[in-house]
């Protein structure tokens, strides 16, 4: 699974990663995607959605021979056979409590696995999940902090953005415990302004000066420096946070965001970010809108009506 391939085994992020599919009953379809790790939440949100904006090349360079490889894969598992009595009904009572019905959505699924082309996913990829073109899309982050890691207020996601934030967090998971958000901003305009990307030469020693400069005092000059060194490996995670937050600086200074502007229901929305923010919403600079609590989100939701089954439902055994 590319998912898994990327953020787990390449990435190392953490021991629990998946993807699935999530259908609410009388709702949406979602796509989840789940990530247990020790590094900074933040840090590891925006390496998901960097996953999500690359992921639709994979789809497009994907050989003939590589996406038939998929899709049988897929039909050998719609098509293994029930292991037992519980499993039979656990199907069906799934069916029968997500109130659409589905009981033939085997038999359908592959039917239509065996009409649908690579064409035809680089297109609902397009519609629904690809961040540039889906017209609806939409992001939901959740995200449980650990006790041992620093959480930011969300005045503080507000000031310094997504990208500074997950930087701080990745330095600090190394030992630079000394290091203030404030700092970290200042460091990455540094950066920005050598005109240097994050891999080269020059970063790399500001980036080892920056660390050492704020290493926790209890650390000895061994540990010191084999920290170092991994925070200066190109794959770590503070230099990939570092390019993360150069390639926001630079969507930032052309004028680009991530948010909804005006030019699309401007009154509505101007309305619905007065609510927002009445109920403790902060909005950050990418666009984003903050929840600290959980139940202040919910509050925002509307109620879902009823599932409609998503095709016409033919007895088995007519009267």
């Amino acid at each position: 699974e590319p998912f898994f391939d990327q953020l787990r085994t390449k990435e190392q992020l953490g021991y629990i990663t998946y993807c699935s599919d999530r259908k609410y009953n009388g709702g949406m379809m979602a796509l989840r995607l789940l990530v247990q790790s020790e590094a900074n939440p933040t840090y590891v949100a925006q390496r998901i959605m960097h996953f999500i904006s690359g992921f639709r090349q994979r789809l497009v360079d994907m050989t003939p021979a590589e996406f038939d490889k998929y899709t049988n894969s897929l039909q050998v598992r719609y098509e293994e056979k029930l292991k037992n009595l519980f499993e039979e009904a656990s199907r069906f009572q799934q069916h029968i409590s997500s109130g659409y019905y589905e009981f033939d959505k085997i038999q359908h699924d592959v039917q239509t696995l065996a009409e649908v082309g690579k064409d035809d996913v680089v297109a609902f990829w397009d519609q629904y999940v690809n961040p540039e073109m889906a017209k609806e899309f939409r992001v939901v982050t959740a995200t449980v902090w650990s006790a041992k890691i620093r959480q930011p207020s969300a005045d503080e996601m507000a000031r310094f953005g997504e990208s500074v934030v997950a930087l701080h967090g990745c330095l600090l998971r190394e030992g630079a415990e000394r290091l203030s958000l404030e700092a970290t901003r200042d460091f990455v305009a540094a950066v920005v302004h050598t005109g240097k990307g994050a891999s080269s030469a020059a970063v790399e020693h500001m980036v080892e000066a920056l660390f050492r400069a704020n290493v926790a005092a209890v650390m000895s000059p061994a540990d010191v420096d084999k920290a170092a060194a991994k925070v200066c490996e190109a794959a770590s995670h503070v230099r990939t946070a570092l390019a993360m937050a150069l390639e926001a600086k630079a969507v930032a200074s052309n004028g680009v965001t991530n948010g909804t502007n005006g030019a699309h229901g401007g009154r509505r929305q101007h309305t619905c970010a007065a609510d927002l923010a009445n109920i403790g919403a902060v909005r950050t600079g990418a666009g984003a809108w903050l929840f600290e609590e959980a139940a202040a989100y919910k509050a925002t939701l509307r109620q879902s009506g009823a599932p409609i089954p998503v095709r016409h439902l033919e007895p088995k055994y007519p009267a």
